[in-house]
């Protein structure tokens, strides 16, 4: 795939996340956003196990919350109630906790039971699910990175759901009995 096809495959994402900082430097992180695209192009490892859609919003959300860093601007987003921002050390500031023990607790316990669940999933079904919920996109997003009609992708999102909620359901269930 050459760089343009690339980058063109992946213009809703980018421009997606730029946008989701609700910063007035959305042009800059879509170019940003462009930058780390080509660049996990090279530096994409497939054996290790991961998909490069994954990698590439990793990278991508990476780079332009480091630029935000940068210009020191960090939008409602990442407000003292929203969002923990690590510290160059890899500690947390402890300024931005806006959370009680138990509410984080609860919080990846959900998490988890949600990443649990997504083993009834098919492949496509996880997909798209992830691309949603942990990348933010929009159904047409998704169906434009995944090659499918935004119906299809309505579909399978729709079935999906179905299936996590039946999962889910027989988990509660199941922990009540326990």
């Amino acid at each position: 795939m050459t760089d343009k096809q690339l980058l063109s495959k992946w213009r809703f994402a980018i421009r997606k996340k730029a946008k989701s900082f609700n910063s007035e430097y959305t042009d800059d992180l879509e170019e940003i956003g462009k930058i780390t695209v080509l660049a996990c192009k090279d530096s994409f490892e497939e054996e290790k196990g991961l998909k490069f859609s994954t990698y590439v919003h990793s990278k991508m959300e990476q780079a332009m919350k480091d630029e935000l860093r940068k210009l020191g601007w960090f939008g409602r987003k990442y407000s003292k109630k929203n969002q923990m921002l690590p510290l160059a050390d890899g500690g947390i500031n402890k300024e931005l906790i806006d959370t009680s023990a138990e509410e984080l607790i609860l919080s990846r316990e959900r998490t988890l039971m949600c990443r649990d669940a997504m083993a009834v999933l098919s492949d496509i079904e996880t997909q798209v699910i992830e691309y949603m919920y942990w990348n933010g996109m929009s159904l047409l997003e998704t169906a434009s990175v995944m090659g499918f009609s935004e119906s299809r992708i309505s579909q399978i999102h729709k079935k999906a759901l179905s299936l996590l909620k039946e999962k889910l359901d027989e988990d509660f269930t199941d922990s009540e009995r326990e």
